[in-house]
C-alpha cells in the first residue's frame, strides 16, 4: 500500500484530517448545545491525549503475558511495547474519562459533553481506519478477492498477499454509525430533549466490531485462545476457537449495554406504576395553596410611620 505520502506516515495524515474532520462537525454542532469555540477545542485535545494514552496502555496490557513469558528481556519489551501497537478501545475508554474530567472542571454537564463528541469520535476513527488501509499497519485474511496488503511473517519477512478489506469496511460502518447518531440527535433537538448517543454508539459499533475481527489477519490485535471443558475419546479438548481483545471487549461493552437497558427498562416500569415524587409534592402543594388564606400585603417600614403620623394628627 502507501505507508508514506511526501515522506510522512499515511495514517498520521488521515489521523489529522480525522481531526479536522471531527472539529468541524463539533462546530457545526455548537450552538445546539450552547458551547463555545474554546470548549471545542479543550473537547478534542483531551480526546486526542485520552485516545493515544489510552489506546497504547491497553496495548500493553495485553503484552504482559508475553512480557512475563520473555521473563521482560530487553528484545521483547523493544518488540511489543516501544514497537508496538495501539488498541482503539483502549482510546476510546481513555477519550471518555478525560472528557468526563474535563467537562468537571469546565463545570459542565459531563454526561451531555460526552454524547457531544460520540458522533466526532467515530468520524474520526473512519479516518484512521482508512490510514490503516493505506498505512498496512493491520489487514484481513488471505481472500481471492480483496487488495493487497503487507503480511508480517513469522520469520519477520514481509510479503504481500491479496487480503479482505476489512479496514474499509469498518470505516464505511463508522461514517453509516455517524449518520445514525447525527439523526438521532437532530430528531431529539426537534423535540426539545437531550440525547443519549453513547449507549446508540455502543449497541452499533460493538458488535460491527466484533463480527469484523473474524476478517482480521494480523497478530498486533492480540488473540486469546479459548476452550471449552471437555474432550473427546482420544483425551484432545474440543470446541477450541480463538478471540481476539477487541471481541472480548466487545463482548463485555454488550453485557455491559444490556444491564444498563434493563436497569432503565426496570426503573420506568416502576415509575409507571407509583406516580413519580415530584408529581406527588407539586399536588400537596397545589392544595396547601387552595386552603392557605391570602397573606397580607407587608408594607414598607417608612410607610407604615407616615401612617401612624397621620392617625396621630
Amino acid at each position: 500500500m502507501y505507508p508514506e505520502l511526501f515522506g510522512i506516515p499515511t495514517y498520521l495524515i488521515l489521523a489529522l484530517l480525522g481531526f479536522v474532520a471531527a472539529f468541524v462537525l463539533a462546530m457545526f454542532r455548537r450552538r445546539a448545545y450552547e458551547y463555545r469555540i474554546l470548549d471545542l477545542v479543550a473537547m478534542l485535545c483531551a480526546s486526542v491525549v485520552g485516545i493515544v494514552i489510552g489506546a497504547r496502555l491497553l496495548f500493553v496490557i495485553t503484552e504482559i503475558p508475553a512480557l512475563i513469558e520473555h521473563n521482560f528481556s530487553w528484545e521483547i519489551i523493544e518488540k511489543r511495547v516501544i514497537n508496538g501497537g495501539l488498541v482503539f478501545y483502549g482510546g476510546l475508554i481513555g477519550a471518555l474519562l478525560c472528557i468526563y474530567f474535563l467537562a468537571k472542571y469546565l463545570k459542565l454537564d459531563s454526561k451531555r459533553m460526552i454524547n457531544f463528541v460520540c458522533p466526532c469520535f467515530t468520524i474520526f476513527h473512519a479516518f484512521g481506519r482508512i490510514g490503516c488501509l493505506l498505512g498496512g499497519c493491520c489487514y484481513g485474511v488471505a481472500s481471492d478477492v480483496g487488495v493487497l496488503m503487507p503480511h508480517k511473517l513469522a520469520d519477520g519477512t514481509v510479503k504481500y498477499i491479496t487480503s479482505v478489506p476489512v479496514q474499509l469496511y469498518e470505516a464505511i460502518a463508522l461514517v453509516l454509525i455517524t449518520a445514525i447518531l447525527l439523526l438521532v440527535e437532530m430528531d431529539d433537538i426537534k423535540k426539545g430533549k437531550d440525547s443519549n448517543l453513547l449507549p446508540i454508539y455502543i449497541a452499533l459499533y460493538a458488535p460491527a466490531r466484533f463480527v469484523l475481527e473474524m476478517w482480521r489477519g494480523d497478530i498486533l490485535r492480540g488473540v486469546f485462545d479459548v476452550s471449552f471443558n471437555y474432550a473427546t475419546d482420544d483425551g484432545r479438548l474440543a470446541g477450541r476457537f480463538s478471540l481476539s481483545t477487541s471481541q472480548v471487549i466487545s463482548i463485555l461493552l454488550i453485557i455491559a449495554l444490556l444491564i444498563y437497558l434493563g436497569y432503565k427498562y426496570a426503573l420506568a416500569r416502576q415509575n409507571r406504576k407509583n406516580p413519580m415524587k415530584s408529581e406527588r409534592d407539586s399536588a400537596v402543594c397545589e392544595l396547601c395553596a387552595e386552603e392557605l388564606p391570602e397573606a397580607e400585603e407587608i408594607l414598607p417600614l417608612e410607610t407604615e410611620n407616615a401612617a401612624d403620623e397621620n392617625k396621630q394628627n
